[in-house]
């Protein structure tokens, strides 16, 4: 979207600075569009339906239920967040243990989890909703973000899903930063 705007030269006067990949919304320039997982007019905040959680150096387990109170299939997603924070010099670790109730279909366009690990939070992440898939449950995913969102979304009835999440001592800042050569912002490798 970033691109359409561009080039049709909508903008704003003066850009926010908006946080964690978010940028200034062309149709309202008193607040940043984020990605998903951020919230709050720079950004620098959780978006409504998310569930704080604080992770510590041993493992810690926590399980939500998700989604619609009917069977029938919706056009609109319900989407919550699972938002975890740990200390800024440490590095977030989460495995899924558990999944009920999804529908695994091609795309998972009825419900699914993205955890999202990778760096550059503007960039969806995998989607699960496969539990038969290789190396979906229990495998550790160890997150290039603190804090790190987890995105839960469903259509169609409602979900559970257990996850398991810790810290590491590892410092995110001992890792490059790269740019991905269009917009300058900087992420962890």
């Amino acid at each position: 979207m970033v691109n359409v705007n561009n080039h049709y030269e909508c903008g704003c006067s003066k850009n926010l600075t908006c946080k964690n990949g978010g940028y200034t919304n062309p149709a309202k320039c008193s607040q940043c569009i984020c990605p998903d997982g951020y919230g709050g007019t720079l950004c620098d905040d959780v978006p409504s339906n998310s569930v704080k959680l604080t992770a510590t150096s041993d493992w810690k387990g926590y399980w939500v239920n998700f989604g619609y109170n009917t069977q029938a299939l919706t056009t609109n997603f319900y989407t919550a967040y699972l938002i975890i924070n740990a200390p800024a010099d440490k590095t977030i670790e989460v495995k899924i243990v558990e999944m009920t109730n999804f529908t695994c279909a091609y795309g998972c366009n009825y419900n699914g989890v993205e955890i999202k690990s990778n760096g550059d939070p503007r960039i969806v992440n995998p989607v699960f909703c496969c539990t038969q898939d290789d190396g979906v449950l229990n495998t550790v995913y160890t997150a290039k973000l603190n804090p790190l969102p987890i995105v839960l979304h469903q259509r169609h009835g409602s979900s559970k899903i257990s996850i398991n999440y810790r810290y590491v001592d590892e410092n995110l800042s001992s890792h490059d930063k790269i740019s991905n050569g269009y917009d300058g912002y900087r992420y962890f490798q």
